[in-house]
């Protein structure tokens, strides 16, 4: 039913932006209006219709459904958690904005469109996240951090502006766009392990470190322009294309 009907939710109540919500299993729940909670959990099996409306979320988030819709998904909690198995699909960005956040390591998420990081904000990545559009950044120290063992995969631009953090152990960044894609230099120059996916070309952007393996599915180019260095410390492993110079 709708959030705005006090039938929908189980305390016949609509719950007040201070206070949770969880959309249970089997259930969808559609936005009337901009809508603001404090930890809110979307469940295996529930979705979320956000009707183009917004969320603001200020407490902890957790997607092991679907939230669908064209409307912002904003994470506005000081220090909060992200976590699901779930999927935000169709046209709706997702914002971080006013706090940090931490994405758990057992989540396992898919952003469909955009995820803005605002100025001066750190997402530290312990989980899977794969981001079909743009990863964002509003100014050079909006950051994504990287931790160990964590995975990201980039299905297109990755912070041109903005700060990529990923050199903690065994962590994977994964460029995988279906067309051509800039490979972000990250702080130090330095990635883990690095995989080129997708299809077009993956072009360096300066000269790049690599601690562990490198993997190549598609083109990777060390950009004839300036003829960027790679240093890799594990494994190189090319089922693709490696274009040292063009």
């Amino acid at each position: 039913g709708s959030w705005d009907d006090t039938n929908t939710w189980n305390c016949l109540c609509i719950p007040a932006p201070a206070e949770d919500a969880v959309i249970a299993a089997g259930h969808t729940v559609t936005l009337a209006a901009a809508t603001t909670i404090n930890n809110f959990t979307v469940q295996t099996n529930a979705t979320l219709d956000d009707a183009g409306f917004d969320m603001m979320v200020n407490g902890n988030f957790v997607l092991n459904g679907a939230y669908n819709g064209c409307g912002r998904l904003r994470l506005d909690g000081i220090n909060t958690t992200i976590d699901g198995l779930g999927t935000k699909a169709l046209n709706g960005d997702v914002q971080i904005r006013n706090g940090n956040k931490t994405v758990l390591s057992s989540a396992n998420l898919t952003i469909a469109r955009n995820l803005r990081i605002l100025a001066g904000l750190t997402v530290t990545n312990y989980g899977i996240v794969t981001i079909n559009n743009n990863l964002i950044g509003s100014n050079a120290a909006s950051t994504w951090l990287n931790e160990n063992n964590s995975r990201l995969n980039a299905g297109n631009a990755l912070l041109d502006i903005g700060t990529l953090t990923a050199f903690s152990t065994s962590n994977t960044v994964n460029f995988n766009r279906g067309a051509n894609q800039n490979v972000k230099l990250p702080s130090a120059s330095t990635y883990y392990h690095l995989e080129i996916q997708g299809s077009g070309v993956k072009s360096l952007t300066g000269n790049t470190i690599i601690l562990g393996n490198l993997t190549i599915a598609s083109t990777f180019d060390a950009d004839a322009s300036f003829n960027y260095n790679l240093t890799i410390g594990g494994n190189w492993n090319n089922s693709g294309t490696f274009n040292e110079l063009l």
